[in-house]
């Protein structure tokens, strides 16, 4: 498996994060009200906007992040709004670690480059999209979902008919969400700012 040079590529990462925030409207969403004390996730989707709507009771994940949890925020802001600390553990690296506040749903972990939040990956549980598609949805209800938007790509490492659907938001091009498919339904996925969310290794 590659090493990413997390140190060379945190320098893009900070300069996307600082791009991110281009759409003034977009910015002023994605900020996290780190006076406000609430928890990082706490707003239920909404079933008229999920394609799946059997699956659109709990928390969702956007371009911007999950629920009130905003990519593009920093380490410290995350740790002003839920009252934790993530300090680094041993063996990890400030360049890139995962963490895990505690109240987030199950198969839910965050990176952070540096101190950014930078990609939010979801490897199972029922957090799904604001379009009602989660771990184990079929790729016709991605693709059916995100129609136009979505773009297919081969897998890193799994063979055809593996693929990776991409989704890139309108509004910011360096914000993705990624869905890994096994060809038939969806395996894992995670949202983020790119480069972060483009690598398929995560911090590997």
């Amino acid at each position: 498996m590659r090493r990413i040079d997390w140190r060379a590529a945190a320098g893009a990462i900070t300069l996307a994060a600082a791009c991110g925030g281009r759409d003034a409207s977009s910015a002023k969403e994605a900020r996290v009200d780190a006076t406000a004390g609430a928890p990082p996730v706490a707003s239920p989707a909404s079933a008229a906007n999920a394609t799946d709507t059997s699956r659109s009771t709990g928390p969702t994940l956007s371009f911007l992040g999950l629920d009130s949890l905003r990519v593009g925020e920093t380490i410290a802001a995350l740790e002003r709004a839920t009252g934790e600390k993530f300090a680094l553990r041993r063996g990890e690296d400030v360049a890139c670690r995962y963490v895990r506040p505690k109240n987030l749903p199950v198969g839910v972990k965050v990176m952070v480059v540096n101190d950014t939040l930078v990609r939010v990956d979801v490897d199972s549980g029922p957090v799904v999209t604001e379009k009602g598609i989660g771990v184990g949805s079929a790729d016709s209800a991605v693709r059916a979902a995100y129609g136009g938007a979505l773009e297919a790509a081969p897998n890193k490492y799994a063979p055809p008919p593996a693929s990776d659907l991409i989704v890139t938001s309108p509004d910011d091009s360096l914000r993705r969400i990624v869905f890994e498919s096994d060809g038939a339904k969806v395996k894992r996925y995670r949202a983020g700012m790119r480069p972060a969310v483009d690598f398929v290794e995560g911090c590997g």
